[in-house]
């Protein structure tokens, strides 16, 4: 009986052996699918040229590579600029216009001066000594 049972068990676990086997059948063999990655939304548009204005703001120290002192010819209150922060000029161009009433009376005194030493010469040379008529003449020369 031992023998039969033992044969008996043995049949069955054979039985179950080839009946697992036979059940998972191979299955044809399919390429996995990927997951599905996350879409990102893009926006499309046309090329296009053009300019492109880029404003960047930035913070520091400039030094100039050459300093220049400007300094006018004669003195006075300043009554125009005539160019503006970052012009480029020239030498010669002017930056300012001066007010010129008090050198246009200084020329007024001196123009009445050369008139009045060039009458006090001809006064002179009519009838006057050599020292006078010296003396006027320098100052005419020095009127001019």
């Amino acid at each position: 009986m031992l023998k039969q049972s033992a044969t008996l068990i043995l049949s069955l676990i054979i039985g179950l052996l080839t009946i697992g086997c036979a059940a998972t059948e191979a299955e044809p063999v399919t390429a996995q699918e990927q997951p599905a990655l996350a879409s990102t939304a893009v926006e499309v548009a046309t090329a296009e040229t053009g300019d492109i204005a880029l404003i960047f703001n930035y913070s520091g120290n400039l030094q100039s590579t050459a300093d220049i002192d400007v300094q006018p010819k004669v003195s006075g209150e300043v009554i125009e600029i005539l160019v503006n922060v970052g012009d480029e000029v020239q030498a010669g161009d002017p930056l300012a216009r001066i007010d010129d009433e008090l050198l246009r009376l200084d020329l007024k005194n001196a123009e009445v001066a050369l008139k009045k030493a060039q009458l006090d010469l001809v006064k002179m040379e009519a009838g006057a000594r050599d020292e006078e008529i010296a003396a006027a003449r320098a100052s005419v020369e020095l009127a001019r």
